[in-house]
């Protein structure tokens, strides 16, 4: 099922697969389309009275990040982030956030795809990990910066600010 979440400058549109970011032509950003297994964190910042605008920002494996979010210039400009105002779309957005958090959490419960739409190399690679032995590890959190302690394969979403944790291969 797929459901569309609307901002200022564009949408965050979740499905079951892949999170899509679709902007309005004016704001000059190219539409994304991001797979749930690529997504590394998702930030979500709370409209205030300074800059009467939020935003959601999806990081994933290849992006670019500018992590200068300060001003409302450097918002609009990212082409990772929608900008939102108001209560309904930040209401909107929390509830796209949420959704796209319990669909990647559902993703590594399956344990990722179906055996048979993997390639014979990634089946032979997963083969190869379960045989090697793992310790637990701690990560660091690319969202907040506190530390997880993550056991061997696990995936998990930090306490603090609910980006994505790996273990690290």
């Amino acid at each position: 099922m797929t459901q569309e979440f609307i901002g200022y400058n564009g949408s965050v549109i979740v499905d079951t697969v892949k999170v899509a970011l679709k902007f309005k032509k004016s704001s000059g950003k190219a539409d994304k389309e991001i797979y749930l297994q690529s997504i590394s964190s998702i930030e979500l910042k709370k409209p205030t009275l300074l800059n009467r605008g939020g935003y959601i920002k999806i990081l994933f494996q290849g992006s670019q990040d500018n992590n200068n979010m300060k001003r409302f210039r450097d918002i609009l400009s990212n082409e990772n982030a929608v900008f939102f105002i108001g209560k309904s779309q930040y209401e909107a957005m929390i509830q796209a956030k949420q959704l796209i958090d319990k669909y990647i959490s559902e993703y590594h419960q399956q344990g990722s795809r179906n055996i048979a739409e993997i390639s014979y190399e990634e089946y032979e690679k997963k083969a190869e990990v379960k045989q090697m032995q793992f310790f637990p590890k701690k990560v660091e959190c690319a969202g907040c910066g506190s530390s997880s302690t993550l056991e061997p394969m696990e995936t998990k979403f930090c306490s603090y600010c609910g980006a994505r944790l790996v273990y690290p291969s």
